[in-house]
């Protein structure tokens, strides 16, 4: 199994960037991406990596 240091592990949690982190942590590289309307509410998703059936999914509203 891959493992990563702390000073990355910060360093990709301070920049959001989670599809690097699980990559670094042995996780397989997905990029699927869809939508999910929950009443009047949009959310968009990306799948940035997957495990034996386990999936990272970041949402986003479109809103600041």
């Amino acid at each position: 199994m891959q493992g990563i240091t702390k000073e990355k592990f910060t360093e990709y949690i301070k920049v959001f960037d989670f599809q690097n982190l699980f990559i670094d942590l042995g996780w397989d590289y997905d990029d699927s991406t869809g939508k999910i309307t929950a009443g009047e509410l949009s959310f968009q998703y990306r799948i940035v990596a997957k495990l034996r059936g386990f999936f990272i999914i970041v949402l986003s509203s479109g809103e600041k």
